[in-house]
């Protein structure tokens, strides 16, 4: 009786810290959802908006066969293909119709703006979450 006990308790112990307990995604609770134009760049959270910091959830980026950039940083950047400003993530060229998903949590901080760079047309899918 007292095996069978501890091989529950280890399966209860296993599956809380399993891949399957770990799948699940926070959703932020404020969203951006938009398609942008060729050799566009496109402001997506002002740095004046940014007062406590800004926790990235979840984000998509899908493009059509160009280069993408998202930029954090106080000032905007001067062109699609900044080098001197900050880039938080960079596609590659995606194929036509696929996305790019950032695979984990980006934090802000406060101050600092977010803005999307693309060479061709491109869409962002992110939620997040600003700090108070």
């Amino acid at each position: 009786m007292i095996r069978k006990a501890l091989i529950l308790s280890a399966f209860f112990v296993f599956l809380s810290h399993s891949a399957l307990a770990g799948d699940a995604v926070k959703l932020g609770n404020k969203f951006i959802n938009i398609d942008v134009s060729s050799n566009t760049l496109t402001q997506l959270i002002a740095p004046s908006t940014n007062t406590a910091g800004i926790y990235i959830q979840t984000a998509s980026i899908s493009n059509s066969g160009s280069v993408t950039l998202l930029y954090a940083s106080a000032t905007a950047p001067v062109a699609v293909r900044d080098l001197s400003t900050r880039t938080v993530y960079e596609t590659a060229t995606v194929p036509s119709g696929g996305w790019s998903d950032i695979d984990k949590v980006i934090f802000v901080p406060a101050g600092m703006g977010l803005w999307l760079g693309a060479t061709s047309a491109a869409s962002i899918i992110m939620t997040y979450d600003v700090l108070s």
